[in-house]
Parts: structure tokens; C-alpha cells; sequence
């Protein structure tokens, strides 16, 4: 692994992140970046359809059209009690969904899962459920981990209209949903014509509230919701893999959600739910998450690395990637070329953002032809 480079840019990599301390790893400027050889291996946070994807979308494309392989760093599956001061992260391969990312072997241990479930105090919950409602998981509008379903449905509001109207086909159990405490005047423009159309379909009273300001209001505590639900029910929302924990019946109602292996999928069975065995899922989240010491000793990469020659070749398997790389080789290196000359910077930021822009258009256009 010495041998390689693994490179985080600055924009699609937030500097409060850890890295591992290791000489092959680097966090550089776009500007550097650019001039520099192209590393083997990239690192990010989040994933390119992020909210940050709009502002950085130059680096996000020249990430994705490099050929290379990258490694997704996102906030940790199980929040449950973690140390603020000791927090996990999340590793993976290309995303950090749980059916196109590549995040551990199937069969994982239980040495992981047994030191995040002792330090952080997490305690697995018999199977039960224990109300009568079919508690409903908003997230929040315009977040990554809703492209899955703004996909298939077009967009989430349509998503979970279809989500709500099924549920009610197939039970007659109160349906509450427990919103998402931020971007509340977005969901209610969605969600009011729905609870308006479906009967005994009402907003949890405790979900919790967080205005402009930063100030929360309503309720506090997401384990009241789920101590009168049935069956908790949401697309890919992290709060599905608390519920799973939790004991309660869940369903996920989509595979990018790493509650997905030990969930239920079909609500026509809502009022039937499977109870699988939770063990391997538990040891095999445990390799999806690292401790920030863990991290800067370099245990995610090394453990990630033994798929690295399978990952070379998913990413070979673009025909147009070498093509692609000699373009922006050609781009890079005029932009570089002009700033190094004594140019006024107004001149050399107006000729950045051309470059950019013949960029982004040669990459959209090579896109079109991507088997």
C-alpha cells in the first residue's frame, strides 16, 4: 500500500474530517491537484449528489471521469451514545449505500461490533412490537440519501405519497410520522394535501423542531415514537437502523439503507413482519465504521485495500477513461501554465472559470457515450 497515493481534495473533503497519518496519504488545494500527478486512489466525504456536489462540482466530476477508484467517508451508522470527542466515521468503496458501496465481507467477525456496542453502550433489543402505530420516517428534502428515491419516484414527495397511500391499503393501524427536524416548511408543503387524503394519518407529537435559528422545539426523543409503534417504516433514513436495534418490526423501502439485511421489504405484509437474526448484520456494520485514533493509525484503509484490485478493474471497465484523463491532462496543464505567468489575478480567475466550464462540457459530453 506504500507504493500508492491516496489523495483528498480540499471542498469535497471537509478539513475537520480525519485522514490517516501516512505519507501516502494527502490533503491538497484543487489548484494543487490540478497540477499534480493524478493519484491512485481519491478520497471524499459524502458522495457527488451531496448539497456540496453544486459548489464542487468541477472536483466531484474530474474524481468521477479519472478513472480512478474512490473512498466514500460519511457520518457513522450507529450514532446511538457515541463519544463526541472519540466519534466514528464511515468507510467505503465509490458510496456509502449499503448496495453500491463496498464496505465489508459478508461474514464479518464480531470483534468490531463487540468494541462499538461496549464503548458506546449499545443494547440489542429483543424483536417486539410495541404500540399500535405505523410510525413513518420523514428525511430531510433535498439530502444525498434521497436520490435513490427521487430516481425511481421522481421526486421524494412522490415517494412517500405512494409510501403512505400503500401503507393504508394494507392496515387500518394509526399511521404517525415523525418529521425530520430541519427543512419542516418543505415537508409540510408535501405532506398537508396527503394527511388531508388518508384517514387517521397525523404528525408525531414528538418530532422535534429546528428553525433558521438553530433552536429546537416539540419533542425529544425519538424512542417515544417507536414505544407506540407497530412497525417503523422509511426509505433509507439512519433512524431505521435505531429501530432495528430497538426491536421494532422495520421496514425499509429501499436497498441503498443499511438497515436493509434485516428488514423487511413489502408492505403488504405490514401486518405480518419477519423477525431474522440480527448477529452478522451486527458483526458486519461493525467494518463499516471507524474511531477517529483508528482512522489516523490508517485500520480503515488497510482494511478497505483488500478489494483494491477489484475496484481497479470496476473502474477499467469505463472505455472512455484513458481518453478522458488525456483531455483534462490538457486542460489542467494550460490552466496551470497561465497562472504561473505573471497575469492579474481577475484575468487568471476569469480564465479558471472557462477552463472549468470546457471541462464540465467535455466530461457531460464523453458521459453520454459511458457504457
Amino acid at each position: 500500500m506504500s507504493n500508492l497515493r491516496f489523495q483528498a481534495i480540499d471542498g469535497v473533503f471537509r478539513s475537520h474530517v480525519p485522514l490517516p497519518d501516512m505519507e501516502c496519504v494527502e490533503f491538497v488545494t484543487n489548484e494543487r491537484s490540478l497540477s499534480g500527478p493524478i493519484p491512485d486512489v481519491y478520497l471524499q466525504y459524502n458522495i457527488g449528489e451531496s448539497k456540496f456536489a453544486k459548489r464542487f462540482r468541477n472536483i466531484y466530476s474530474r474524481i468521477y471521469h479519472s478513472g480512478k477508484p474512490w473512498i466514500v467517508v460519511e457520518e457513522a451508522a450507529f450514532r446511538k451514545g457515541t463519544n463526541s470527542k472519540l466519534p466514528y466515521y464511515r468507510w467505503s468503496w465509490f458510496s456509502y449505500y449499503n448496495d453500491s458501496g463496498i464496505h465489508y465481507m459478508p461474514d464479518s467477525p464480531g470483534d468490531r461490533w463487540d468494541q462499538i456496542q461496549q464503548e458506546n453502550g449499545i443494547e440489542i433489543f429483543p424483536w417486539e412490537s410495541r404500540g399500535d402505530n405505523i410510525l413513518f420516517m420523514m428525511q430531510r428534502p433535498m439530502d444525498t440519501s434521497l436520490a435513490p428515491m427521487e430516481q425511481k419516484y421522481g421526486t421524494y414527495a412522490k415517494f412517500v405519497e405512494h409510501s403512505l397511500h400503500k401503507i393504508r391499503a394494507n392496515t387500518d393501524r394509526p399511521i404517525r410520522i415523525r418529521m425530520h427536524p430541519l427543512r419542516w416548511v418543505q415537508q409540510m408543503a408535501f405532506l398537508q394535501p396527503i394527511l388531508d387524503q388518508i384517514k387517521d394519518c397525523t404528525i408525531s407529537e414528538h418530532s422535534i423542531r429546528i428553525d433558521a435559528d438553530g433552536v429546537a422545539s416539540g419533542g425529544n426523543s425519538l424512542y417515544k415514537d417507536f414505544d407506540s409503534a407497530w412497525a417503523v417504516v422509511g426509505a433509507n433514513s439512519n433512524s431505521l437502523t435505531e429501530s432495528v436495534c430497538y426491536g421494532i418490526p422495520t421496514w425499509t423501502l429501499d436497498s441503498s439503507a443499511m438497515a436493509w439485511p434485516v428488514a423487511n421489504k413489502h408492505l403488504h405484509l405490514i401486518e405480518s413482519p419477519n423477525f431474522p437474526c440480527r448477529q452478522q448484520w451486527l458483526n458486519n456494520m461493525g467494518y463499516t465504521q471507524w474511531r477517529v485514533d483508528e482512522i489516523k493509525h490508517g485500520d480503515p484503509l488497510v482494511h478497505l485495500m483488500q478489494w483494491y484490485p477489484k475496484v481497479v478493474e470496476l473502474r477499467k471497465q469505463r472505455v472512455d477513461w484513458l481518453i478522458i484523463q488525456e483531455k483534462l491532462r490538457f486542460y489542467h496543464d494550460a490552466l496551470n501554465m497561465f497562472l504561473n505567468d505573471n497575469h492579474p489575478w481577475p484575468i487568471k480567475k476569469d480564465f479558471k472559470a472557462h477552463i472549468d466550464t470546457v471541462t464540465r462540457r467535455m466530461l457531460k459530453k464523453s458521459n453520454k457515450n459511458k457504457p
